[in-house]
């Protein structure tokens, strides 16, 4: 919910409207780019940091970034090509954790007797929001500005940093039973 589909759904005109100067066409290259390039280097990160920390930093900054570009929309106070930088980090942070984190730990909390439709129902509810968010994306515009949305997302990133923090268990290095155990009898902080 921190709007990565909306973005993704509508970049060519969140980059025309950010970044007026920029061609488009351009920016949605970059785009795609920095997507790739954040998948990849999240990666390297789950296997060295676990998945609570990439996790947490991969929603402090999509955060940061969603408010700066609600403020940078806002306010007019930025370079054009400064916004489509910040879309450009937003994308970036996103993919490298909060964007692919939850997918890996998919894989590594259900166990196998359950996990292909435990996982068939979650990847079904996220698309079925992915499919609202992007239905009513233009109304949001329409009602709380771009900016407006911006913020909005931001304060969803923020709820995920605290989920991130305080209830999502470090599985990095555990076996499918110890999983189990730390999410059977794991207090909430």
């Amino acid at each position: 919910m921190m709007g990565m589909i909306a973005v993704q759904v509508y970049a060519k005109d969140i980059f025309t409207h950010a970044a007026p100067n920029l061609s488009s066409h351009f920016c949605s290259v970059m785009f795609a780019s920095t997507l790739l390039l954040g998948s990849l280097i999240n990666g390297l990160l789950l296997d060295r940091f676990g998945r609570k920390i990439p996790l947490i930093s991969s929603s402090i900054g999509t955060g940061v970034c969603l408010v700066a570009l609600g403020f940078f929309i806002q306010t007019s106070v930025a370079p054009a090509w400064v916004t489509a930088l910040v879309i450009l980090f937003f994308c970036f942070f996103f993919m490298s954790g909060a964007g692919s984190v939850p997918y890996v730990m998919l894989a590594e909390m259900f166990i196998s007797e359950v996990q292909s439709v435990a996982s068939m129902i979650l990847m079904e509810w996220v698309w079925l929001l992915n499919f609202l968010l992007v239905g009513v994306f233009p109304f949001m515009i329409k009602f709380l500005g771009v900016h407006g949305v911006f913020y909005s997302f931001a304060m969803f990133a923020l709820l995920d940093c605290l989920v991130a923090i305080f209830i999502v268990p470090e599985t990095k290095g555990l076996t499918i039973d110890q999983i189990q155990k730390l999410l059977l009898y794991r207090p909430l902080k």
